[in-house]
């Protein structure tokens, strides 16, 4: 049980991480496509 719970909190933290880098992802995709 407490595995379990300790690795949601791990993908919770995750998925954290993943939100704040994707609008730095968004930015350089979109400078990337107008650089091309």
């Amino acid at each position: 049980m407490h595995d379990k719970s300790s690795s949601d909190i791990r993908k919770a933290e995750v998925l954290k991480a993943r939100l704040k880098e994707l609008p730095v992802n968004i930015i350089k995709g979109f400078l990337q496509v107008k650089l091309e």
